[in-house]
């Protein structure tokens, strides 16, 4: 590998499948593996950008079929709402609709309550106000009001339907939707991802110091950043398919995230290895190094020997010294009863 030479879709590849990019980026500067994590993260923002995208105005096509041919015919006529029948039905499943030109903002909390439990989101047009309804839980459900009819171009049920249309086939809108959708999913994701590199971190930091591996703190952040590339698809890819991160997922990401950290840091202990030995291919470089390391565990035995034989020899001399002073002093002892007795007989 070149130094600087790797390209983003070349990072992305070797972060998921060649563990020796691990040493090879703690060379590298941080900067670089910043740029890295902001690329990961829009790349994973475009394809739920470009998802949610086709989602929305897939929807919006099933929905305003459906709209023109159950919601009855209605007017606004100076800023309020005429209609010919009242209506209250699913428009699309997931997508609740009220329209009631009888009845004005004052009765939206009865409305609100009377809501189906499956309406997670509605849609509530009345005399003088259109709200949006969204039900987190059973317990929890907020009313967003919206401007008043003055705001809109529209004035009867034919050109809301023309103007709708209109929009689902135009470029520009199109293009634009989209672009607020990717910033959007950037930002968002932006946050997420820094958090959970934050828990990466120190993760990483835990593992270095168990494997005994010694990584600058910048290291420890450019190893998180690239090992973090697996769960961040993993992540874009539930939140494409499922619309969420459920636990098991989660759990999942846990268990890649250990073993790309003990790959990655057995890479960076292999490659300090080579690094340390001399040769002219890696293979003489190792070997060499290991046969240092063994010169050195050799060395290192050879003075524990030698120390252990001197503590064992002073230890020893300690004891002769202590038995003859015992010897002598029981000896003293000996003349000094021998005196004593024949003091006595005298």
């Amino acid at each position: 590998m070149k130094k600087g030479k790797l390209k983003f879709i070349s990072r992305l590849f070797l972060s998921m499948f060649d563990f020796r990019i691990y040493p090879f980026t703690q060379k590298e500067k941080l900067s670089t593996a910043i740029l890295y994590f902001i690329k990961l993260t829009l790349f994973s923002s475009v394809i739920l950008g470009i998802v949610f995208f086709c989602f929305l105005f897939n929807k919006s096509a099933e929905m305003v079929d459906e709209f023109e041919k159950t919601v009855p015919e209605f007017n606004i006529v100076d800023g309020r709402l005429e209609t010919s029948t009242s209506y209250s039905g699913e428009i699309i499943e997931g997508l609740f609709m009220v329209v009631d030109g009888t009845k004005t903002s004052a009765n939206i909390s009865e409305i609100v309550a009377g809501l189906p439990d499956y309406s997670k989101f509605s849609t509530i047009a009345l005399a003088d106000k259109m709200y949006y309804v969204v039900k987190y839980d059973e317990e929890t459900t907020q009313t967003l009001p919206t401007n008043n009819y003055d705001s809109l171009n529209t004035t009867n049920k034919s050109e809301l339907v023309k103007e709708w249309k209109e929009t689902n086939d135009s470029y520009s809108i199109k293009l634009i939707v989209l672009a607020v959708l990717v910033v959007s999913v950037f930002a968002g994701l932006l946050i997420l991802r820094i958090w959970l590199l934050i828990i990466y971190v120190f993760t990483i930091f835990i593992f270095s110091f168990m494997f005994g591996v010694r990584l600058r703190a910048s290291g420890t952040i450019k190893f998180a950043i690239y090992a973090s590339t697996v769960p961040t698809l993993i992540d874009t890819f539930s939140l494409a398919v499922l619309g969420k991160i459920p636990s098991t997922v989660t759990f999942l990401e846990g268990i890649i995230l250990f073993i790309y950290a003990f790959y990655g840091l057995r890479a960076i202990k292999i490659d300090e290895l080579i690094s340390s030995g001399s040769g002219k291919t890696p293979e003489e470089r190792i070997r060499d190094a290991i046969n240092r390391a063994q010169k050195e565990i050799d060395e290192l035995n050879e003075n524990i020997k030698n120390e252990s034989e001197h503590l064992k020899n002073v230890i020893n001399h300690k004891d002769n010294n202590g038995s003859e002073e015992q010897k002598n002093g029981t000896d003293i002892k000996d003349e000094s009863d021998s005196s004593n007795n024949d003091e006595k007989k005298g």
